[in-house]
């Protein structure tokens, strides 16, 4: 499923028509994907598995994970550094879909502070691309996933703050409907 949805895609971007037909827009594609530990190396992980309707269409009532969390206001300082471990979860999530492999470049674009938890494990996963060695796998890489698991742990604590207001949005929101 996941390679015929690849394959579909890279047509697509070749003909020049990503996304056109589709009715969400990249944002929308990673909230449906499910964040599942320790298995960032699994390809069944990037599947599109949630599913969205009128009353989520709202960004303020979806949940937050690992793939969205960079989305939040940037307002909120708190997260910052669970913003950069977001960013890049959402670049690994592309790459997937786009059948490519995590590059050098990518990882090092994403900007850390050492002071940080994210900035320590984001130059072990600098650390995991030999001497001139420009690309390494995402699926099937254990050394990898270790590192993002560790991530995702350290992520969950904005994740929960931020999802503390979504679930509030939702609450409002469904209660409305009900009266």
């Amino acid at each position: 499923m996941l390679n015929e949805w690849v394959e579909k895609k890279k047509i697509e971007k070749n003909a020049g028509t990503a996304l056109v037909n589709y009715p969400l827009c990249v944002f929308d594609e990673l909230t449906q994907l499910r964040q599942v530990r320790p298995k960032f190396n699994d390809p069944s992980t990037y599947q599109f598995l949630r599913r969205y309707s009128s009353v989520t269409n709202d960004l303020r009532l979806r949940p937050i994970t690992v793939w969205t969390l960079a989305d939040t206001s940037p307002t909120n300082d708190t997260t910052s550094d669970g913003r950069t471990a977001s960013l890049l979860f959402r670049t690994i999530a592309i790459k997937v879909w786009e059948a490519e492999k995590l590059d050098l470049a990518s990882v090092t674009a994403i900007q850390i502070n050492l002071e940080f938890k994210i900035g320590k494990l984001l130059i072990i996963v600098r650390n995991l691309f030999q001497e001139n060695q420009e690309t390494i796998s995402i699926i099937g890489n254990k050394a990898l996933n270790t590192v993002l698991t560790s991530m995702a742990n350290v992520m969950g604590p904005y994740i929960n703050s931020v999802n503390k207001e979504a679930a509030l949005s939702i609450y409002d929101t469904l209660l409305k409907k009900r009266k």
